[in-house]
């Protein structure tokens, strides 16, 4: 089956914690939300294949999720959204990647993540097969090892020049060295980059760009 779009990117299971004053060191703090400890799927890859699936669309995510793949719900939260699991490995001793996302009550966040089964330390090769017949590849924020594996397949199989048919996304970019290697080897490349309207600014003065190519 052709597959419209093939993402590449974190997964994380969310949890959303509100407090009622800022975190700081010595203080405690009290958590305002009792849905505190509920798990929110997402992961800009995952939001993406999810969504398009349900619009009766084939966008297939490439990840590594940990043992419990299946007791957190995640398993079961992409099969009923119709979501091609062949993109998945599973590694039984690690955790499926977890966000701790921290709310004040002036509305400033705290992020902390554990990267889990998507740390770049267990990237390896992928096969050849995920990205036959695809349309659209679709890179967002991961380790630099499994952006640079996602995009050299992508590349191996449309080649360097041939962007008219088949593109490279950039979606959701968040400054800081390692994603800035990332779209400098996409760049230097020879690639043509599609990049959303919110990382384009912060891109053009990391690279000194003044045309990109900035979905609306």
């Amino acid at each position: 089956m052709k597959t419209d779009v093939l993402t590449s990117g974190y997964v994380s299971m969310d949890h959303i914690i509100k407090i009622d004053t800022p975190a700081k060191v010595g203080f405690t703090s009290l958590v305002t939300n009792q849905s505190n400890a509920q798990v929110f799927y997402g992961g800009c890859s995952v939001n993406i294949a999810y969504a398009l699936c349900r619009l009766g669309m084939c966008a297939k995510p490439v990840l590594r999720v940990g043992g419990d793949y299946e007791s957190n719900g995640f398993k079961k939260f992409l099969e009923e959204g119709n979501v091609p699991l062949d993109g998945i490995t599973e590694l039984p001793e690690e955790a499926t990647s977890v966000c701790y996302l921290i709310q004040d009550n002036h509305n400033d966040h705290i992020t902390i993540f554990y990267p889990g089964a998507m740390d770049g330390k267990y990237a390896k090769p992928l096969p050849d097969e995920l990205f036959e017949d695809t349309k659209l590849g679709v890179i967002t924020v991961a380790s630099r090892q499994d952006n640079e594996e996602f995009f050299e397949n992508y590349a191996m199989y449309y080649g360097f020049a041939s962007c008219s048919d088949c593109s490279i996304w950039v979606f959701h970019f968040i400054y800081g060295k390692l994603q800035e290697d990332n779209l400098r080897y996409i760049c230097f490349a020879g690639w043509k980059i599609r990049i959303d309207t919110s990382g384009s600014r912060r891109t053009r003065l990391a690279f000194w760009f003044s045309k990109w190519t900035v979905s609306p």
